[in-house]
């Protein structure tokens, strides 16, 4: 019986110890609270940040932050729709054209383009027609024509110039 007392009282310190080591302490008497700490100040634990509010991101593979290269639609395979197939070189050079698909599926090129890309958007100029000049914003796997509806054909609202990566057209 008194070996059973001791091994509860010893196995419920070690738990004690080990709560105490993961820092779940409040470091003092009573409940956690659950208040946030005051700005410049730390959690028991954690490591002090120059700029608390400051963020760190990763580059993509390559060290580069160009949209992926790839065919980009605005509707499923069947549908009448838009696309565009982008190609990136070098550290921020992109092309690529801007193509539609009929529903018998032939498909016709409006023009072509390139231009400059980094930090998400990209500023381009068309060559066989297009717009002229004109951007587009990108994240890792979809890219926006800004203003598409005036000069895409087909393209009736500002919701169909977002373009996702596919693997198919």
């Amino acid at each position: 019986m008194r070996r059973r007392q001791l091994a509860r009282v010893a196995t419920a310190g070690a738990g004690a110890l080990l709560l105490a080591a993961c820092g779940t302490g409040t470091g003092r008497t009573g409940s956690p609270t659950t208040e946030a700490p005051s700005p410049g100040t730390t959690q028991p634990g954690a490591l002090p940040s120059a700029n608390p509010s400051a963020t760190t991101t990763t580059p993509p593979a390559g060290g580069t932050d160009l949209p992926a290269s790839g065919t980009y639609v605005n509707g499923p395979a069947g549908d009448p729709h838009s696309y565009v197939v982008l190609s990136t070189s070098g550290t921020a050079s992109i092309s690529g054209t801007a193509n539609f698909v009929y529903q018998d599926g032939r498909e016709t090129t409006e023009f072509s383009f390139s231009g400059t890309a980094g930090g998400g958007t990209a500023q381009l100029q068309s060559q066989g027609g297009g717009p002229g000049n004109f951007s587009a914003t990108y994240t890792a796997t979809t890219m926006t024509l800004q203003g598409c509806s005036s000069y895409l054909l087909f393209i009736s609202s500002a919701g169909q110039c977002l373009f996702t990566l596919s693997a198919t057209v």
